[in-house]
């Protein structure tokens, strides 16, 4: 059974689940703004590797937006 296909707000481009978990984690449970890592970097003013680099920080720390499957 396919998961659910969630699409970047900017670009349209279909979103991985780390994609998801970074966007809720910088903008906020109450109204994140779901973004691809390209289109995040773009509004950030981050770079994608910095962003990845992040992304493997928040996971090692045990963030639990990064444990979570959003697309299930």
């Amino acid at each position: 059974m396919p998961g659910r296909v969630i699409p970047c707000a900017s670009c349209g481009q279909p979103l991985g689940n780390e994609d998801i978990a970074l966007s809720v984690k910088l903008s906020g449970l109450s109204a994140p703004r779901l973004l691809c890592l390209n289109c995040q970097a773009a509004e950030t003013g981050a770079g994608p590797k910095e962003l990845a680099a992040l992304i493997i920080h928040f996971k090692k720390s045990g963030c639990v937006h990064f444990q979570r499957d959003y697309l299930s």
